[in-house]
């Protein structure tokens, strides 16, 4: 081979490298979408794109997505850690008609959703979680889907809900699931679930774990409150809550002290039935709330001494 031909060879691979290396490192850190942005744009906040999924194809995993401006923004998927922030007085909508708003579907990822509104018009979940390591939903209204959030991860997962509104999902606020043999690790504060057919359903997977955490909350008006289905694992604690105005079981409990509801300080009234017992030990009171007003009681069936 000539020197001149070595030459272009070396030539074309250093381009070649070059190319390469500057698709990999041009993503950025800090993304932009504009309802006047496009997605040919560079997704900085210069030159910002008008979608999330291609902002997040413009993203370093664990960067950042800031919405500028308030209108549509369509369905998105989220597959790498990344936080998608609206600011406040900024109005970040979507309304899917089919399939759901917002899918996350990554192993290992951790996501932060803020100050989205979610609505449907005709779509069936809001936030649907298949899989990740963490997912924090702040400030956003997720309305009139079939499920609010349908938390369905395959493996060990985290959620986070919180100063949120769920309201006016057809079958299920928060349906809280996990994958065979894992653990679903969740906390749910300051946030409404209104005029749900079901506020919150706690179903976990084959041989799975549902732990979870419900603290200074508002769950009423809809059919049941909080529901323990009779399978596998879970720990309910309801701290601080109220769980008022539903048509059907405020409380349903799941079978037995493996699938436990714990209650402390809250306040149960005015639903049809306040406390139900599918069977043995699974409704726990710390002996502090106020369970009253409600068409039928029920009753806790154990006390926990208060240490």
């Amino acid at each position: 081979m000539r020197q001149t031909d070595r030459r272009h060879l070396v030539f074309l691979a250093v381009s070649l490298n070059l190319i390469c290396w500057t698709a990999v490192y041009s993503q950025n850190n800090r993304s932009a979408v504009s309802v006047t942005g496009s997605d040919m744009a560079t997704c900085t906040i210069p030159d910002p794109c008008r979608t999330f999924d291609t902002a997040i194809s413009k993203t370093n995993s664990g960067g950042e997505i800031v919405v500028l401006s308030s209108g549509g923004y369509g369905p998105f998927n989220v597959t790498k850690s990344v936080a998608i922030i609206s600011p406040g007085g900024i109005h970040a909508a979507l309304a899917p008609t089919t399939g759901a708003a917002v899918t996350i579907n990554g192993a290992g990822i951790d996501v932060i959703l803020r100050n989205l509104w979610i609505n449907s018009l005709g779509a069936s979940d809001g936030i649907k979680v298949l899989n990740a390591h963490q997912v924090n939903v702040e400030n956003c209204t997720i309305a009139r889907f079939s499920n609010g959030i349908n938390f369905i991860p395959n493996a060990d997962c985290g959620l986070s809900v919180l100063d949120s509104f769920v309201r006016l999902n057809t079958t299920y606020g928060i349906y809280l699931s996990s994958g065979p043999g894992s653990v679903s690790r969740v906390t749910v504060d300051r946030t409404r679930l209104e005029n749900n057919n079901e506020g919150i359903l706690v179903n976990p997977g084959s041989s799975g774990v549902v732990d979870s955490m419900i603290r200074e909350s508002v769950i009423n008006s809809g059919g049941y409150g909080i529901d323990v289905l009779e399978t596998e694992t879970s720990h309910t604690n309801v701290e601080s809550c109220a769980v008022v105005h539903n048509t059907g079981f405020a409380l349903f409990g799941g079978g037995d002290a493996t699938r436990v509801i714990r209650v402390s300080q809250s306040y149960i009234a005015n639903n049809a039935v306040g406390v139900f017992s599918r069977t043995g030990d699974d409704l726990q009171s710390f002996g502090n709330n106020r369970l009253i007003g409600n068409g039928d009681d029920g009753a806790f069936t154990s006390t926990i001494p208060l240490k």
